[in-house]
């Protein structure tokens, strides 16, 4: 937690007064502590971060960028319903819809769950989840990606 208060102190410094903390691919049980760390953040600092931002597991490992491809992986049941089960606290999912099945994302985007997705090819196929919750972002990783917004 003093990592968050740390990083709340610097963003006020240059007048941001919310940030949306970022953790990138890991291991389920630290993805899990994250979630715990965060919830415990707000408890104590309501109105400060605007939840956390969980940037994986579920990428494309041609465009997994800094993350770490031991991390990279399809998503699992287990993970899935954590996931939903902490939306509250979860502001943000980034993804690469053409690695996770359509249910899982209509799953993530029942409880309010926002999501980002992140492109490699496909827009075409991807639109169809639009009506369900997600949307697009980083168009730099396709040329013509197109936003797309819930």
């Amino acid at each position: 937690m003093e990592t968050l208060e740390i990083m709340q102190k610097a963003n006020e410094k240059s007048g941001c007064t919310n940030y949306l903390p970022t953790l990138i691919t890991t291991s389920d049980e630290l993805m899990k502590q994250g979630v715990r760390v965060m919830r415990e953040y707000l408890a104590k600092h309501p109105n400060q971060a605007l939840g956390l931002h969980l940037e994986g597991p579920w990428l494309n490992l041609v465009k997994k960028g800094t993350h770490n491809p031991n991390f990279v992986r399809k998503p699992d049941a287990a993970l899935v319903d954590f996931l939903c089960e902490n939306a509250d606290v979860i502001t943000k999912v980034t993804l690469a819809p053409e690695m996770v099945p359509a249910e899982v994302i209509s799953k993530l985007a029942m409880p309010g769950c926002g999501f980002c997705r992140s492109l490699q090819r496909d827009v075409e196929r991807s639109e169809s989840r639009f009506p369900r919750g997600d949307y697009l972002c980083h168009p730099s990783v396709q040329r013509d990606a197109v936003y797309y917004r819930s």
